[in-house]
């Protein structure tokens, strides 16, 4: 076998390339873990200025009366806000099971949180 080696020295080509092999492997892993970080933190910045502001309700306690339904406590609450919404919020707010309220019972309904502006 026939060793062939550089113009420049006596090193053998297959060395040389290796060397370069690795070179060009560790630019290329530290390139792509660079744009591995960078989709993160541009994702998470993204995420972070579309997420909703934290919704400020009072809940205020009402007794059922017999008819009452969900839905039209959800629609009297004064929000304006899909009434479907309002409904999982009431349910999930009083640790309903279903959808099923009694006359004499006491829920919690959200209201508008008033601000108050101190002087």
């Amino acid at each position: 076998m026939i060793k062939q080696t550089t113009a420049v020295g006596n090193i053998p080509l297959y060395c040389r390339s290796r060397r370069s092999r690795r070179k060009k492997t560790g630019i290329k892993r530290w390139i792509a873990s660079f744009l591995v970080l960078l989709f993160i933190l541009t994702t998470y910045a993204i995420c972070q200025k579309t997420a909703e502001p934290a919704e400020q309700f009072i809940y205020q306690p009402v007794v059922v009366q017999y008819g009452d339904t969900l839905w039209e406590l959800a629609e009297s609450s004064g929000l304006q806000m899909d009434t479907r919404t309002l409904v999982l919020k009431i349910i999930a707010y009083n640790s309903l099971a279903g959808s099923t309220i009694l006359p004499g019972q006491t829920i919690y309904i959200p209201g508008p949180a008033k601000i108050i502006a101190i002087n």
